[in-house]
């Protein structure tokens, strides 16, 4: 996909669903291991972390659905390789950012919760969480 069309966001708000896409995905180790690599970039790309960990979900039996999210993901990451984490010297401001989404998986009704906590402009700590009841 190194030649895909960029993707601005990383998951859509209303995914498409055709008669196709309920279907067992037929390359789940495929699925897996691109899952395990965009783990690894969530470290650097945080706006990466609420799909890859959607997209994680789904790791045992993946359907055709959850591979062309996976791949709105990787285009999502063609479009924004220049953008990632830097850290530089400064002074010792401490600030923490929090937000929630009350029941806003469709699915499932779980909130989400996420917080970051900057030193400066260097991002020190961040979490994002589905919440494991509903709310």
């Amino acid at each position: 996909m190194t030649s895909c069309k960029p993707c601005p966001t990383p998951m859509s708000m209303k995914p498409v669903l055709t008669p196709a896409a309920n279907l067992p995905f037929n390359q789940p180790q495929l699925y897996r291991s691109l899952i395990g690599a965009l783990q690894y970039l969530t470290l650097t790309l945080l706006d990466l972390s609420l799909a890859v960990n959607q997209a994680c979900q789904y790791m045992h039996e993946p359907t055709n659905a959850h591979f062309a999210l996976l791949k709105r993901i990787l285009r999502f990451v063609q479009g924004s390789l220049s953008h990632g984490l830097s850290f530089c010297p400064s002074s010792f401001e401490l600030q923490a950012f929090s937000d929630s989404n009350w029941a806003g998986d469709s699915v499932d009704c779980k909130s989400t919760s996420g917080y970051c906590v900057f030193l400066d402009s260097n991002i020190m700590s961040w979490s994002a969480k589905k919440q494991p009841t509903v709310s």
